[in-house]
């Protein structure tokens, strides 16, 4: 049962698109489930954990929305599954909340950032149970995560106006015609991760879908074979 209610919360955040409660909701919610814990001196490892799940605001509300949303899911989590005490309480803060913020794409964000998460598992040959339970009907498919799939230059001229920034991923992903594979693309600090500019970028938890989808469709500097 209690199983049950914790996935009506997330459900209901889900459904809603919710990414996080507006700043000063969220710091009265961290304050109400955390209680005396956030105040005590000594830090055990729960204090610790629980310190990963503080609110990003002020100056940490400029995080990436997928930041934000992980901060505030992980917190209801932690302790609807550990305090058992604190269970109705959460229930009360979540339904008489009326001020959140949401995004549209916040599910479609945190799916890329836990499929690009599972390649990487697999890539390194760590455990991926966590995606097969977070997600147990879903298949990727996409050519980009067929780790089979190489990445080549096209025959495209290099022209005066591309930027040299993606000249250069460009040239990487050719690799002297050996070509590379999605895995050395999406590798964290890869060389094209360190050549891509756009502001929507925010490292290595970013997907670089639309960055390769741009030089292959769009610029068609890339392609795959």
């Amino acid at each position: 049962m209690t199983t049950n209610k914790l996935n009506e919360i997330l459900d209901f955040i889900r459904h809603e698109n919710i990414v996080c409660p507006m700043p000063s909701n969220w710091h009265h919610m961290w304050k109400e489930i955390c209680g005396k814990k956030i105040n005590h001196g000594q830090f055990d490892d729960d204090h610790i954990e629980i310190a990963g799940f503080m609110p990003l605001i002020l100056s940490g509300w400029d995080s990436e929305d997928v930041e934000k949303h992980e901060r505030f899911t992980g917190l209801i989590k932690h302790f609807y599954k550990n305090y058992p005490e604190k269970r109705i309480l959460i229930e009360k803060l979540i339904s008489n909340n009326t001020k959140w913020l949401r995004s549209i794409t916040i599910i479609e964000e945190m799916k890329e950032k836990d499929d690009a998460e599972y390649l990487r598992c697999i890539e390194d040959g760590e455990d991926i149970r966590w995606y097969k339970e977070k997600y147990p009907k879903r298949i990727i498919k996409t050519k980009d995560d067929n780790l089979n799939t190489r990445y080549f230059r096209s025959d495209n001229p290099i022209k005066k106006h591309h930027a040299s920034h993606n000249v250069m991923r460009w040239e990487w992903v050719g690799n002297d015609g050996k070509g590379r594979t999605f895995s050395e693309i999406n590798k964290p600090n890869s060389f094209y991760r360190q050549c891509i500019r756009r502001n929507t970028y925010a490292g290595n938890e970013t997907s670089i879908r639309q960055d390769l989808k741009y030089d292959i469709e769009k610029l068609k500097m890339i392609v795959s074979r």
